[in-house]
């Protein structure tokens, strides 16, 4: 995790506006984590961020199918799963885009949930 943050705010360097969106936040790949994935993120200042909506986006599916199984599971107090690393992500970008103008239409508002400040404090 340090080395990649690291990495991160290398890539950065020329970019210091940006690095007020690195966080001290980790999602652990598929959702696996236990006790000792919580000690070595807490020990180096590391907040476990799950989710509770998933997209499915990156199975390939197509961005209409995204928005259409996102439409019935949404609801208040959401943490949405995309992803953004892999293969071609072009239909996670279009959906994404779907699914931002759905919420906007619905009025939602569309909060970080991981920021420079620490992670967001989600209600039940």
């Amino acid at each position: 995790m340090g080395d990649t943050e690291q990495s991160i705010r290398y890539a950065l360097r020329d970019h210091p506006e940006l690095l007020s969106q690195v966080t001290k936040c980790l999602r652990p790949p598929y959702g696996k984590s236990n006790e000792t994935v919580y000690a070595w993120a807490i020990g180096m200042g590391y907040s476990i961020s799950m989710w509770n909506l998933d997209t499915r986006d990156w199975a390939g599916t197509d961005p209409e199918d995204i928005l259409a199984d996102f439409s019935l599971k949404l609801q208040p107090d959401r943490v949405i799963l995309f992803h953004d690393g892999g293969e071609n992500r072009q239909n996670t970008v279009e959906a994404l885009d779907l699914v931002l103008h759905e919420m906007i239409m619905q009025s939602y508002e569309v909060l970080p949930y991981c920021t420079e400040a620490g992670q967001a404090i989600i209600g039940s």
